[in-house]
């Protein structure tokens, strides 16, 4: 048998990863689906108390992930640069969870007994937290060689914990405590999937205590920089201790899960920046606002024209949370804007994280970036204690929360505009944005026709409920588009390379 020619094997190799995007990409859509499943039939399930408790066991549990920051910073960057320190990584993510545990049960003890919350459910969410901790290994290990494995791995995720609840929740009608178990099944299913995949690089290394022992000593920027972004994530904490319901947070907890199933846009931001780290310029920020605007816009207008009926999917108990989902949809689409420019900010930066002596580190983009969300976090927290004492129903309470949002992303955004005018001399295009926002805004004048000529029938009934929402939403989608194909050259061309491109591939 002769060996095959290069064209024939570059020919296999471009099959083979054809086969893989396509697979990737109905993975992910099946995540999603299995994903709203699952966040659907706690909500219906749990009263609105029960699922804001729900909304903060998950928020205790990243609380207490801040850690695994240390070895996640650089097992990526280890491995891919030929530094097989996988085991390293994954021991060390179990030796930091089995300390954690012990302090998250104390934790979750003082949380019972001061806000009133069930212990039994919190201490079982222990689990998930010793879970999570070797999930950011192996994550992380897979992100720095076989990224896709994270793809299987999410899938894998969903689909066995909307199984489980299911069983648990729909039929044993266990409550809190079934979606902790189902949240608990479903990341022992990932982590099982996720060491299979990754068992040919684990076997070739081995655990090394230096290394270890490196991380900690180098601990102290990864550590800042979770800090600094899980911040914003204890104001479901300062909710609860201030206003004194979990209400507010489970209208939060419905909005964002929402939020961030249909405004799926991380994909422009994980492309851009390694764009901005080669290139040291914003050339391709332009590209990636326009992106951006194309994958979130039609979204956030079907959201702000639909926020009942989309609430009331979760059960027509959330129906006072369309008002709040307004607002905080607003605030996630400006967060993208931030993280974009904080991207672009960061990516400007020439020194390397790992070699920045103090001395430059405190002048380094990177830790003026994690200051700024450090000073923004901070008063993005009081606002929302001082919203605590205004009296304000809970649906009142999570908009001016959305406003709050709004206000701490706006700032975000602008002082680290200056900033890249400041330390690099390079200007944010605001001329292409304000362009891009006009023309992404016009189709939106025709989309609202449906829900002018189709009335949306609010029914308690999930199946109904989605059956009745279809045709509208279908509707209003399409009459956005071919606008869109109408005015926007740019869209015009896009849509007519992927059709060629579809065709060249045989996809039908």
């Amino acid at each position: 048998m002769t060996d095959a020619s290069p064209f024939e094997n570059r020919l296999g190799l471009n099959v083979r990863l054809r086969y893989a995007s396509i697979l990737n990409y109905v993975l992910n859509i099946g995540s999603m689906v299995f994903g709203f499943l699952f966040i659907t039939l706690v909500a219906r399930r749990l009263t609105v108390e029960e699922y804001g408790v729900w909304v903060m066991i998950l928020r205790y549990v990243s609380y207490l992930i801040i850690p695994g920051a240390i070895y996640s910073y650089w097992l990526p960057r280890n491995i891919s640069r030929g530094q097989n320190t996988s085991r390293t990584g994954l021991y060390t993510s179990i030796i930091f969870g089995l300390i954690l545990v012990p302090f998250y049960l104390l934790m979750v003890q003082t949380v019972s007994r001061e806000l009133d919350q069930p212990i039994f459910p919190l201490a079982l969410s222990s689990l998930i937290l010793f879970l999570e901790y070797i999930n950011t290994s192996l994550g992380t290990i897979s992100s720095g060689y076989a990224p896709q494995i994270n793809g299987y791995g999410s899938f894998v995720l969903k689909v066995s914990q909307a199984v489980s609840a299911y069983l648990l929740i729909g039929f044993w009608s266990l409550g809190l405590t079934g979606a902790v178990i189902a949240a608990v099944i479903g990341r022992f299913c990932l982590n099982a999937v996720s060491l299979t995949m990754n068992r040919s690089i684990l076997r070739s290394s081995k655990f090394d205590l230096s290394v270890m022992r490196s991380w900690l000593k180098a601990s102290m920027l990864p550590i800042f920089t979770s800090i600094t972004f899980s911040l914003p994530a204890f104001d479901t904490l300062v909710v609860r201790v201030f206003y004194g319901s979990e209400v507010p947070i489970a209208y939060y907890g419905i909005a964002m899960n929402l939020l961030s199933i249909v405004l799926a846009t991380s994909v422009v931001s994980a492309s851009l920046y390694p764009k901005i780290l080669a290139k040291k310029n914003l050339e391709d920020l332009k590209e990636a606002i326009w992106l951006a605007l194309l994958l979130s816009m039609p979204a956030l207008y079907l959201i702000l024209l639909y926020a009942e009926p989309f609430s009331a999917i979760f059960g027509v108990k959330y129906l006072n949370a369309a008002w709040p989902l307004r607002a905080l949809a607003f605030a996630s689409f400006l967060q993208l804007f931030s993280v974009l420019v904080w991207i672009a900010y960061t990516g400007l930066e020439s020194a390397d994280e790992d070699t920045l002596s103090f001395k430059v580190l405190f002048r380094s983009a990177i830790f003026k970036s994690n200051l700024v969300n450090l000073v923004t976090g901070f008063l993005y927290l009081v606002s929302l204690v001082a919203f605590s004492f205004l009296a304000l129903t809970a649906t009142s309470y999570v908009e001016l929360w959305g406003a709050a949002l709004t206000i701490f992303y706006t700032l975000s955004f602008v002082i680290l505009v200056m900033l890249i005018k400041r330390d690099f001399g390079q200007t944010f295009p605001f001329r292409t944005l304000a362009r891009d926002l006009v023309i992404f805004t016009v189709p939106a004048i025709p989309m609202c026709l449906p829900l002018l000529l189709i009335r949306v029938q609010i029914a308690e009934i999930f199946y109904q409920m989605i059956l009745n929402l279809i045709p509208p939403v279908i509707a209003s989608l399409l009459l956005y588009f071919v606008t869109l194909y109408a005015i926007e050259g740019k869209f015009r061309s896009t849509v007519r390379d992927a059709m060629r491109k579809l065709h060249l591939t045989g996809v039908k």
